[in-house]
């Protein structure tokens, strides 16, 4: 700042700073990167990623794009709550869209015991008690 001007206090000095803007993005080797660009869906009671991707892009398979744009927010795909906004990726082969086959979701992380997402325990209605030759029962006489 100039000794001639009285300085403003509680106002930072940017009178050095310098800077640029760039209106595409390029990748290191310097070719223009695609922004890919989502829509806005508020999840309603009922649904499901399979049933959003079947409104959305007419297959329900197609569900795991949703998953992979929604990571942050969906930490199990089989759970999804009403309210949520979730981001929808352009369909591939949808103009601006690459072509790409969408990732593997990871599976569902489970306490042991479990049933895993979309499986059903065997007996998870009767109640199990200590198998034969547990610890805890002793030797067996």
């Amino acid at each position: 700042m100039s000794p001639d001007k009285p300085r403003d206090e509680g106002m930072p000095d940017f009178s050095g700073v310098t800077g640029g803007a760039s209106t595409s993005a390029k990748d290191a080797a310097g070719k223009p990167v695609e922004v890919e660009e989502y829509e806005t869906y508020e999840v309603a009671p009922g649904d499901s990623l399979s049933k959003i991707a079947k409104r959305k892009y007419g297959d329900a398979q197609l569900w795991k794009l949703i998953y992979e744009a929604n990571r942050d927010r969906i930490k199990n795909p089989d759970l999804i709550q009403p309210g949520w906004k979730l981001k929808i990726p352009a369909k591939p082969g949808a103009s601006g869209a690459s072509e790409a086959k969408p990732a593997e979701a990871r599976p569902a992380e489970t306490k042991p015991g479990e049933p895993k997402p979309g499986e059903s325990q065997p007996g998870a209605s009767r109640l199990s008690g200590p198998k034969p030759g547990d610890p805890k029962l002793g030797p067996i006489k």
